[in-house]
């Protein structure tokens, strides 16, 4: 899986956290992409898998809200 530099904009990165730009019409088709590209999950005998959670705002990023698939 790759995105490139017109599908996603890294405007960001705060530790753990990134801040992206995307189109509004490719967000449903790239938020499940950038998810998975940013899964890890660390090799112990119970994998620990780092929670994530993706927040969106198609106006500005006071009013970003979580993600849901279904919306």
């Amino acid at each position: 899986q790759t995105l490139t530099d017109s599908d996603v904009q890294l405007l960001m990165q705060i530790h753990d956290s990134l801040l992206m730009q995307v189109r509004t019409e490719l967000c449903p088709a790239i938020f499940p992409v950038i998810l998975d590209l940013m899964r890890v999950e660390i090799p112990y005998p119970d994998p620990l898998v780092i929670p994530l959670e993706l927040k969106w705002s198609a106006s500005n990023w006071g009013s970003m809200q979580k993600w849901n698939p279904g919306q």
